[in-house]
């Protein structure tokens, strides 16, 4: 039997938090060392004898290998021990690899200046959220947002101040959506926002947080504008979706900016 579970570090008491942190493996093979090194965690999992390894790179802990038997079982010997210890250094170099992997492929789909999604990960978010909607029924909101007068802020103010203002933006919009949303920098002073299984009402309402939020803590005079779509009432496919989204944004424009507007 496998078992996850996890453990804090700062419990110091616990053989499994100091393994993870000293690094060395704890040896329980008889009656005499499980008497002497009780866990709460271990007798959760009603082990009596066990070796327990840290997973370990880079110095760091990753987690813990435990094996353990039953009475009935052979007795753990130090031969046991050894292969098991090349096996935790073999899974701690798998893991420290998928995780480095991971961590490549999401650096890949950010903007560099907002930490957001970039375009194309945004594309491939809006294609694979509109498929679930289709397959399952459920509905999606697509919000473009573009901020009022971008050019002039940055004639004004210069073209750094221009970036902490998107940085600024990005943080709000990254505060205001949920945590289902999708956010992403659309391209030069536009975003985006993907609502998963979100109605065009409920979607609305978090884009009028979002202006809201931006108007009041930002000092200058900065305001945005959205444009707001759904599936499947306004489109069905993801280009009309964007179309549809872009048509809204630019009647918010049209209307004296700083609103959100569905497709008339």
């Amino acid at each position: 039997m496998v078992a996850v579970q996890h453990i804090s570090l700062r419990e110091r008491a616990g053989i499994l938090a100091l393994t993870a942190l000293r690094g060395m493996p704890a040896e329980v093979l008889d009656e005499a060392a499980r008497a002497r090194l009780r866990d709460p965690v271990l007798t959760q999992l009603g082990l009596d004898r066990f070796v327990a390894i840290s997973l370990r790179a880079r110095g760091q802990p990753l987690g813990i290998l435990v094996v353990g038997n039953d009475p009935s079982s052979r007795a753990i010997t130090k031969d046991d021990v050894r292969f098991l210890e090349l096996t935790a250094s073999y899974l701690a170099l798998t893991t420290e690899q998928a995780r480095l992997a991971e961590q490549t492929l999401t650096r890949a789909g950010m903007d560099s200046l907002t930490t957001l999604w970039n375009h194309g990960r945004f594309q491939q978010l809006l294609a694979e959220e509109l498929s679930a909607s289709e397959r399952h029924a459920t509905p999606l909101a697509l919000a473009i947002l573009d901020l009022d007068s971008f050019k002039t802020y940055n004639e004004t103010f210069g073209h750094p101040a221009g970036d902490r203002l998107l940085v600024r933006v990005a943080g709000i919009l990254r505060e205001v959506a949920r945590r289902t949303d999708h956010v992403a920098r659309y391209g030069g002073e536009e975003f985006a926002v993907i609502f998963p299984e979100t109605p065009a009402a409920e979607a609305f309402e978090v884009c009028e947080r979002i202006r809201t939020r931006i108007t009041q803590d930002i000092a200058d005079p900065v305001t945005i504008s959205i444009g707001l779509a759904a599936f499947p009432e306004h489109a069905r496919i993801r280009d009309r979706l964007l179309f549809a989204a872009d048509m809204a944004l630019l009647q918010a424009k049209r209307a004296g900016k700083n609103r959100t507007r569905l497709p008339s």
